[in-house]
């Protein structure tokens, strides 16, 4: 059987070597042994699967789509009826279809408390007046900027785990190529629709 090193499993995954040696330390990759202060991992061991990622919501539907966005907020979902977030969108929208969700920088919640929200890294801040605006990227690779009051002395510091909520009734929804914001109350292109 042929073995890689950590550093070869991972540049073949795509991952960090750090979440190689997570996974390593865990005990989730089989057939892995580890002489002295090496690992051998065998050449054909799969990437273990993100549990993170195991609970798979509905595709390509506007409420699944929602849901996602929803998850990491801080005002609970109502048991049983994830659909009734769609109480905000206008009428019309009301279908399957997949959509964009939108948030200002100023809308992200910082926690450090792992059970809320979506995992990010500071990669920068910069203190500008009240504010410090922090550039973080996610799990997934995305780049988001977050805008929080602040004092000098009490920036994150770079590199440091943070976890990111939404304030809920600051989210957007627009269709899926962005023409238009699919919210109760909102104008689009100088029409205004109204809450029934």
């Amino acid at each position: 059987m042929e073995y890689l090193s950590a550093a070869e499993i991972s540049n073949k995954w795509g991952v960090s070597a750090r979440q190689v040696q997570r996974l390593l330390a865990g005990g989730r990759i089989p057939g892995a042994k580890k002489c002295g202060r090496v690992w051998m991992i065998p050449e054909n061991a799969e990437k273990p699967p993100d549990p993170r990622r195991e609970e798979k919501l509905p595709q390509n539907t506007l409420s699944s789509d929602l849901a996602r966005v929803i998850a990491a907020t801080t005002v609970p979902m109502p048991d049983g009826n994830p659909d009734a977030v769609l109480d905000t969108v206008r009428e019309e929208f009301k279908k399957n279809q997949k959509v964009i969700a939108s948030v200002r920088p100023e809308e992200f919640i910082i926690s450090t408390n792992p059970n809320e929200g979506m995992r990010a890294i500071v990669d920068s801040n910069v203190f500008l007046g009240l504010n410090t605006h922090y550039f973080v990227h996610l799990d997934s690779g995305e780049q988001v900027e977050i805008i929080q009051e602040s004092k000098i002395d009490e920036s994150i510091r770079e590199k440091s785990e943070i976890y990111l909520t939404i304030k809920p009734e600051k989210i957007n929804v627009f269709t899926q190529d962005g023409s238009k914001n699919i919210m109760k109350g909102v104008s689009n292109d100088s029409v205004t629709f109204a809450e029934a």
